[in-house]
């Protein structure tokens, strides 16, 4: 994911986990052309970008606090906030595990 960074830029997981959603609709995404678009080139995505930014890109998207024992009635895949600020996909839930995509990561974990 973080080849579509180039030198020293920290890559926004914001950002790159939007992509990664809209790419699973089938909609073609790219974080450079998001980042210039919507003016956050040096800075990452607030929440209120993000939301713009999937809204432009076509998908639902807002913002909503749930409870951990109600994961599995939201729609998943959804795009994260972690309490410490770091951004992470929600892959699916099956009971009381839920598969998360550390976008720091390669790999989705348990």
């Amino acid at each position: 994911m973080s080849d579509h960074f180039s030198g020293d830029v920290v890559p926004d997981h914001g950002l790159l986990g939007l992509v990664l959603l809209a790419q699973f609709h089938g909609i073609a995404a790219d974080p450079e052309q998001l980042s210039h678009q919507f003016g956050r080139a040096a800075e990452p995505f607030s929440e209120t970008d993000l939301l713009l930014a999937a809204k432009h890109l076509e998908l639902k998207a807002k913002i909503v606090q749930q409870p951990l024992d109600r994961i599995g009635l939201m729609a998943l895949p959804a795009l994260a906030l972690a309490a410490n600020g770091e951004h992470f996909i929600i892959a699916r839930c099956d009971g009381d595990k839920v598969l998360i995509h550390d976008l720091k990561q390669a790999v989705p974990r348990c």
